[in-house]
């Protein structure tokens, strides 16, 4: 008897091990080796410097980060949509993640979505300092979502090949100053990154009599695409912010302010039919990316020189001195006009434009379903134009480079909706078009 129960106490605890494997094994959310139902319970459970792996694609509850806390989400390449269950202070439970102080949260290599759910109504509250690293925030399909990231203490980082979309009419992110609610140390938010932040941005603080918002409230803009106006409120007696523009392009006029772009070192307007469509705020260094406009406009250059690539571009100089653009002189109010990208020292073509130039001339002349090659040896990325010429044509364009062969067909191409592509952008980003 004593031998029967013992083999039947074995068999129950072989049978529990089993179940608890089981269990370990179905998680999407797996940190140190173990698996979690919920990013929640692996939220809880992460401890120092930390790594949560999300598996999948999957959908879920908001996300709750206490104070102290210092970890990792890796999201693999997938997408989190948060479909219920937000989080927040008791009474305002609409978060997607409420991020407490005194925390350091890094998001990288994936998306987070909100989801079509009535609560939603911030995708991101920060009080911590979060990194944003090649991660996509997506808001523009739940129309409850008024700001993707709202940072009202701590710090946010946008690095990498990170983008913010906004629904329209609403905050991609704000920079808000609290100190009546107890966030006197303020709050700064910095943009540098190869995606781009489709929504309005705002800058304020509680209003509270306050002096030194431009102190405690600190938006530095160093790179960037940014669709959308910035607006400013609660701002000190002195009505100073803490705004410093010193890169990106912008297709609303409300960031190319004086105060906000005095660090700046070169400001364009960038026009098609003598209207302006945006506004390229950089250094010296920077290349003025005219490829799809007919003319720039240079209002400030603090050396005296630019350079500019696109294809039969006016280039007028705005400012108050002699501007030398890609090596030419142009006097005040005068222009010249850009025919191919600046050349470097060495004399060499920096963009290939000459050898993009042949390509779509290669692309005009082919037949349905012929086959370009080219090398990118030396090319930093796939330009727009070279798409569009090949967008709709049952030709194939093979590119290779540094050992590998980007095979780019015009039947595939999507939506066409960046100045030039990253070469590990093509497959997801540009050849968006499912097969038939």
């Amino acid at each position: 008897m004593k031998k029967l129960l013992a083999m039947l106490l074995a068999a129950a605890m072989t049978i529990g091990t089993a179940s608890v494997a089981l269990a370990d094994d179905t998680g999407l959310f797996e940190l140190n080796g173990t698996r979690y139902d919920t990013l929640q319970e692996a939220v809880n459970k992460a401890g120092e410097g930390d790594t949560i792996k999300l598996l999948e694609t999957t959908d879920g509850s908001g996300v709750k980060v206490e104070s102290g806390k210092n970890f990792t989400i890796d999201f693999g390449g997938n997408t989190y949509t948060i479909t219920g269950g937000t989080v927040g202070s008791s009474g305002t439970e609409t978060n997607g993640f409420q991020l407490l102080r005194g925390s350091n949260v890094t998001m990288r290599n994936g998306t987070v979505m909100a989801g079509n759910y009535e609560k939603l109504k911030i995708l991101i509250q920060n009080y911590s300092d979060l990194t944003l690293e090649n991660v996509t925030l997506d808001a523009r399909n739940d129309p409850q979502c008024q700001y993707v990231v709202s940072n009202n203490f701590g710090s946010l980082n946008v690095i990498g090949n990170t983008s913010i979309y906004a629904r329209a009419g609403e905050k991609a992110f704000d920079v808000y100053y609290w100190p009546s609610n107890g966030y006197g140390d303020g709050v700064t938010v910095t943009i540098d990154t190869t995606g781009e932040i489709v929504g309005d941005v705002e800058y304020g603080s509680d209003g509270s009599g306050t002096a030194n918002v431009a102190e405690k409230a600190k938006l530095k803009v160093e790179n960037g695409k940014i669709d959308g106006a910035i607006s400013t409120y609660g701002l000190g007696t002195d009505n100073k912010t803490g705004i410093n523009v010193t890169g990106g392009l912008f297709t609303d006029a409300s960031w190319n302010n004086d105060e906000y772009t005095e660090n700046a070192e070169v400001i364009a307007e960038l026009k098609n039919d003598g209207e302006t469509e945006a506004f390229h705020i950089g250094g010296t260094g920077d290349v003025i990316d005219a490829t799809n406009y007919d003319a720039v406009e240079v209002t400030k250059a603090k050396d005296g020189t630019v350079k500019v690539v696109g294809e039969d571009v006016a280039v007028e100089n705005g400012t108050d001195k002699a501007l030398t653009v890609n090596g030419a002189n142009v006097p005040v109010d005068g222009e010249v006009v850009v025919n191919r990208a600046p050349r470097e020292d060495n004399g060499g073509d920096y963009f290939g434009n000459e050898k993009w130039a042949k390509v779509k001339r290669e692309i005009a002349a082919a037949e349905e379903g012929d086959t370009i090659e080219m090398s990118a040896t030396g090319l930093p990325w796939f330009p727009s134009s070279a798409a569009r010429a090949l967008k709709g044509k049952d030709v194939t364009l093979e590119v290779r480079k540094n050992g590998v062969t980007y095979s780019i067909n015009g039947l595939k191409i999507g939506s066409i909706d960046k100045i030039w592509y990253e070469f590990d952008q093509i497959e997801t980003e540009l050849l968006t078009v499912e097969a038939e």
